[in-house]
Order: structure tokens, then sequence, then C-alpha cells
């Protein structure tokens, strides 16, 4: 039986492979978590953020999990913040506020990310 493959444009293509990068990190990350996470895994994880952010989220000694967990929690948790009990405690608390830190005033005011 044949199956008629879908043609991908170049949009979809991109977001296949930031998808299947995302999908790298997080193996990477389960694989080690308890190394120290290295200025690119954050960058990886954080995106687009300047010199002075990774230097205090690396001075933290967070471990790539750890940068992973804060993250999914500052982007929205996924539910946990809503559960009392699970809030983020040490390396990941200190490197999500770090997040919020740096979050625009005008994006917090409007409860936007």
């Amino acid at each position: 039986m044949l199956h008629e493959l879908e043609v991908l444009e170049a949009p979809q293509i991109a977001d296949l492979a930031s998808d299947a990068r995302k999908v790298r990190v997080v193996a990477q990350v389960m694989r080690d978590e308890s190394t120290q996470a290295t200025a690119v895994e954050i960058r990886q994880m954080v995106g687009d953020v300047d010199d002075g952010v990774v230097s205090s989220i690396l001075r933290t000694g967070a471990s790539a999990a750890e940068v992973l967990q804060a993250v999914q929690w500052f982007r929205g948790g996924g539910g946990l913040e809503e559960e009392p009990g699970h809030a983020p405690h040490g390396a990941v608390k200190a490197v999500y506020e770090i997040l919020q830190a740096e979050e625009p005033e005008e994006a917090r005011e409007s409860g936007q990310k």
C-alpha cells in the first residue's frame, strides 16, 4: 500500500528542525542531571538572552535538568504552578528568578511572557 508524502514548506521544515533540537537537548539533560549546565545548554533552553543572563545562570551552579525545569516553570509549567508544594526551590528557583528579572516590565504588567 502506497502512502502519499506531504510536501513541507520551509517554515514547516524549520519547525521540525527546532523540535528535533529541543528533543536532543531534553535527552541530553536527562542523561546527566548532576553536571552543571554549560553556556551552550543554557542558550539552547532559554533562547536568545544576553551574556549577563547566561553568566548569572552559570553562577547558580544549576544542572541542565534544573535549568530546563526553571524554563518550563517560567513559560507556564504545564500546570505545576497551580499545585501546592510544587514551587521551585534551590537552583531551579534561582534560575527562575533570573528569568523573571529579565522579563520586560510591560509583559509582567500585562501577564504575558
